[in-house]
């Protein structure tokens, strides 16, 4: 049984100035693996990964997203896609409000308290010792994993992680 791609990158090319730039003639990402990209400092990773998390837009050739053509303006959201940077970004408020303000964004109205905390204890943190804590409360480890409750609160189709070991205790 074939496994369908999630993503196919054709003739993929961008230009920073006359620095940089980066060229993918093709590439395909299967549904359903895990799938990591290795190479040296400035080799386009972290480009790659948002030309794939549909954050960045200034690129030539073509993206497929599940198939279809990706269009220059989609929204992260509207497909389903989310990303976890390197360092960890957390609003100045507590852990709980942190998780539940993606699906407030989307609109979800029903079960946002276990959904809040199924996501904490998915990432290893106990939510009645975490969810009531401040942002300024966390160690390094703790706020990327609050970070990465904040994406899988989502259910996201695709989780794009940039370093995702970096600051994990």
């Amino acid at each position: 049984m074939a496994v369908e791609s999630i993503y196919e990158l054709t003739n993929v090319a961008l230009h920073y100035g006359k620095g940089f730039s980066l060229g993918i003639p093709h590439l395909v990402i299967r549904k359903s693996v895990a799938t990591g990209l290795m190479g040296p400092n400035g080799s386009g990773k972290c480009t790659l990964l948002k030309i794939l998390s549909f954050l960045e837009t200034g690129y030539e050739g073509t993206v497929r997203f599940n198939g279809s053509v990706v269009s220059r303006n989609v929204l992260p959201a509207e497909q389903n896609v989310t990303m976890l940077l390197q360092q960890p970004y957390l609003l100045k408020r507590s852990v709980y409000e942190n998780v539940v303000l993606p699906l407030n964004f989307r609109g979800k109205r029903r079960h946002i308290r276990e959904e809040v905390f199924s996501s904490l204890r998915l990432v290893g943190l106990s939510p009645n010792s975490y969810a009531h804590r401040q942002w300024n409360q966390l160690f390094g480890g703790e706020a990327q994993r609050v970070s990465l409750a904040t994406r899988l609160v989502l259910k996201p189709n695709v989780l794009i992680l940039d370093e995702p070991t970096s600051n994990i205790d």
